[in-house]
């Protein structure tokens, strides 16, 4: 009761209002440290985020490029590898080869060079000695040879000239065979002065003969000499030209394999330089990606230094602050004694709130070891991801070194590749850019919540001052306590107070909820760009597809516009040759016309010669059959009879050789028949001399019809010869079986006129030939219009093909491609062109050949796109006998 009126109501209730306001101050407190909590978890899941969204990106992106890049070089450097390997290998065999040839040109040039000069020094004697008497006995026996036959066609041309005399001196032995039968007895004083003369010319004919006989062996030794010295100019003069064509051809294959060496060398130095060039180029490229290199070490070592240097800082503010506030806590606690203590001094109510402030700021000092738990959690992150980037970074910097050096010689990639890291780097540097910012952020974020921690502990201390002094004034104010429990009402009061703040405060969070829902919109708007410029990218890739397959449809109009114009041109070639086959047989059947009537014209003449031959045997058996002119047939044993015989060149029939058998078997009997020559009649003698001259008339005409006869029948031969050979090449190259008739190369014997008749009747065998030629040309080109119709069809086919392929690239892209170029879908081709019906007609006439044709079937390969097997050409050069 003592101590009741120390504390006035006043003072009580001034404590009581202390009290309701610490209690708001704390509560205040332990509002806005959750909200900054709340915050620091939110902003460090959105950089957990964020770090996990960047690093996904950041592995995405090396992969795809890294992986790219690192096979497009380890491809290009191999194909160049093993491109440098086969040109050095074909290089060194090329080399090999020509120092093999060359060699073995110089042995044997070498060889050659030694056995001109043996056989220039005679140093080849006794080799030829062994040889020599056989080839001296040689030479002598070809001289000899020689001379004879030279002997003997001088011989023969002398006895041809006796026998030419002999017969135009047989007319007058016999008028002196006559004379001697007129004249017996002065016969037989010319036959004894005869046999005198011969006795004298026997002893001449003896000596001479001997004479004669060592003239003429000598004469044969002298040839025989001659023909050996020619003989061995002719052997020397053919071994000098040898050896100077061997000589010549030796130097010619020198010459060649030096020029074949020269080109070699030229080629290899040409090469040699250009290596030379493209490793100084390579290296200076390497150089400059060296530097480059050194340059992105250099600053991601200072980005690494600056951001260890930020990770010490932010170590030593988190110690600094987990000091102060373990400081702090320690203080706190010891001041909680002190108010425990006068809490229950005071009393029990007391003592409970003091209880549950103290729980709440036990509860707060948890929460501050956490927050400080995870700062060292997250700072042993931030140095583990620093030892990840700096492994990445280790890993990216031997990869580029791999790289640069598998990628020694490849220019256009090493450009590629500078592009690339120039992107990479841009790239990092905006993303360390990103998060230098980021982490400036946090770091100033970070900062103002410590100096509000701090300046609210300041406050709380500053209160918990206040509080200990109002305390020891309330230990002083004991009975007070009853006051405070009737204030727990207002107490209740508050608590519906906090509970409308707690209303508030889940304003607030919905409102963070929808700052943080902004921000999460924000940021997927960012990686929908990154995907945007993604797809623009493969969209740009796609188009270069589309361009490429465009440029593959280009190049295919581009074929069938070619095979459109060969078709063009093999058909203007198929009516150039079908005119020129229709002026052919035009041609043909003039030059047969012309050949019928000639040989018209010949059987008309030797029908009237037959006639007039027959007239004049018979006429001459009317004269032969007198009995009173039988010294006619005298006449008809002379020499030109015999020859008249004898001189027809092909067989005239029956009549002609009636004619010679009844000369011959008229012939006279007896040398008798001349004495009584001398009583015929003037009359007579007057008719033989006309008969004679008819004869001879006749002879003459003969002979010309003989000859006309050969000619015709050497022409015709030719023709003939002609016609087989070029039926034959007509049979190989275009017909099945060769239905020609066989024939004899030996056309030197004249044809007979049996022959040339057969040869006119077997005219019809030929047309049937031309005939079966004609309808196999005319198949063969139905064969090649149809295969034409076929290549149209396949053009037509391949030009959908095309466009359906143009359109599926199309439709894989994201978005359609607009394609200027696109192939239509059919294309118009040229109709093949048909040959006219009269062409056809005239190719089935009837012709038979009298000029050189030549006729050539070219047979084109096969095409992998159409079914066209072979192209007809057919050549005809007409060159008229």
């Amino acid at each position: 009761m003592a101590a009741s009126p120390s504390l006035s109501d006043v003072e009580f209730h001034r404590m009581q209002l202390q009290l309701i306001e610490l209690r708001t101050n704390n509560y205040e407190v332990e509002r806005r440290n959750k909200l900054l909590e709340r915050e620091l978890s939110e902003t460090k899941e959105k950089i957990d985020q964020l770090d996990r969204e960047l690093g996904k990106a950041k592995q995405a992106i090396n992969k795809s490029k890294k992986a790219k890049d690192v096979e497009i070089l380890l491809q290009e450097s191999d194909s160049l590898q093993r491109k440098l390997l086969s040109q050095e290998e074909e290089f060194r065999l090329q080399n090999q080869t020509l120092m093999a040839e060359l060699s073995m040109l110089v042995s044997s040039n070498e060889e050659y060079k030694k056995k001109v000069e043996l056989l220039e020094s005679g140093n080849a004697v006794p080799v030829a000695v062994q040889e020599s008497s056989v080839s001296e006995e040689l030479y002598r026996l070809k001289a000899e040879n020689l001379a004879l036959q030279k002997n003997l066609h001088a011989l023969q041309e002398k006895f041809e000239k006796e026998a030419v005399l002999k017969s135009n001196d047989q007319s007058p032995e016999v008028t002196i065979a006559s004379q001697s039968l007129m004249q017996p007895e002065e016969k037989d004083s010319v036959n004894g002065e005869e046999a005198v003369d011969g006795a004298v010319q026997k002893g001449l004919t003896q000596s001479s003969s001997e004479y004669n006989e060592t003239i003429n062996k000598l004469r044969l030794e002298l040839d025989t000499e001659r023909e050996e010295k020619l003989l061995i100019k002719s052997e020397l003069e053919i071994k000098k030209k040898e050896h100077q064509e061997k000589m010549t051809a030796i130097q010619e294959e020198l010459e060649k394999a030096a020029d074949k060496l020269r080109k070699k060398q030229e080629s290899y130095l040409q090469l040699h330089a250009e290596k030379e060039q493209v490793f100084k180029e390579m290296s200076a490229k390497l150089d400059e990606n060296q530097a480059a290199r050194d340059r992105d070490q250099k600053y991601y070592k200072d980005q690494i230094a600056k951001l260890q240097a930020e990770i010490e800082k932010v170590k030593k503010e988190s110690e600094y602050l987990q000091s102060n506030k373990d400081k702090q806590i320690e203080e706190l606690k010891h001041h909680l004694s002190q108010l425990q203590t006068q809490v229950d001094a005071s009393g029990i109510v007391a003592s409970h709130q003091l209880q549950e402030q103290s729980g709440k700021y036990l509860a707060e000092i948890t929460v501050l070891r956490d927050q400080l738990s995870r700062i060292t959690k997250e700072r042993d992150d931030l140095v583990t991801q620093l030892q990840e980037s700096r492994r990445v970074a280790d890993d990216a910097v031997s990869q580029m070194q791999a790289a640069l050096s598998e990628r020694d010689k490849n220019i256009l990639s090493m450009q590629e590749i500078s592009k690339v890291a120039e992107k990479r780097k841009s790239l990092v540097d905006e993303m360390a850019i990103k998060y230098q910012k980021e982490y400036d952020a946090h770091r100033e974020n970070v900062a103002r919540i410590e100096e509000k921690q701090a300046a609210e502990v300041e406050k709380l201390q500053a209160k918990i001052e206040e509080q200990s002094k109002k305390i020891l004034e309330l230990s002083k104010q004991a009975g007070l306590v009853e006051e405070k429990i009737k204030k727990i009402a207002s107490l209740e009061d508050t608590k519906g107070w906090l509970e409308r703040r707690l209303t508030e405060v889940e304003a607030q969070l919905e409102s963070t909820v929808k700052t943080f829902n902004e921000e999460k919109l924000s940021i997927t708007a960012q990686y929908s760009a990154q995907i945007n410029d993604l797809l623009a990218q493969q969209k740009e890739e796609l188009k270069h597809e589309v361009d490429e397959k465009e440029k593959a449809a280009e190049e295919w109009k581009n074929l069938e516009l070619k095979l459109n114009s060969e078709l063009e041109a093999k058909n203007d070639q198929i009516q150039q040759l079908l005119q020129e086959i229709k002026d052919m047989e035009e041609e043909k059947k003039l030059h047969e016309k012309k050949g019928i009537t000639m040989l018209k014209d010949l059987k008309r003449q030797l029908h009237a010669e037959r006639k007039r031959g027959e007239k004049l045997q018979a006429k001459l058996q009317e004269v032969l059959s007198e009995e009173t002119n039988k010294h006619v047939e005298d006449l008809f044993r002379t020499p030109d009879s015999e020859l008249l015989e004898t001189s027809s060149l092909s067989s005239w029939g029956a009549a002609a050789s009636g004619l010679g058998k009844d000369s011959v078997a008229s012939g006279p009997q007896s040398p008798t028949s001349g004495v009584n020559s001398q009583d015929s009649d003037a009359g007579a003698k007057d008719e033989f001399n006309d008969l004679f001259k008819r004869i001879g008339q006749l002879q003459q005409d003969k002979w010309a019809l003989e000859e006309k006869v050969s000619h015709l029948e050497t022409s015709n031969a030719c023709m003939a010869e002609d016609l087989l050979n070029k039926t034959s090449i007509i049979e190989h190259y275009v017909m099945n079986s060769r239905a020609g008739p066989k024939h004899s190369n030996s056309h030197e014997d004249k044809l007979t006129l049996k022959k040339v008749m057969d040869m006119v009747n077997k005219n019809s065998e030929h047309t049937q030939q031309t005939q079966d030629m004609n309808k196999k040309l005319q198949s063969m080109l139905e064969e090649t219009l149809t295969k034409n119709m076929h290549l149209q069809k396949d053009l037509e086919f391949m030009s959908q093909e095309v466009v359906r392929l143009s359109k599926l690239s199309i439709s894989a892209s994201p978005e359609p491609a607009k394609l200027a170029n696109t192939p239509p879908a059919t294309m118009a081709l040229p109709s093949p062109v048909t040959p006219e019906p009269s062409t056809l007609v005239s190719a089935e006439r009837e012709s038979s050949v009298t000029s050189d044709e030549n006729f050539e079937i070219i047979s084109g390969p096969q095409d992998n796109d159409s079914d066209i097997d072979g192209k007809l050409v057919i050549d005809c050069d007409m060159s008229i006998s």
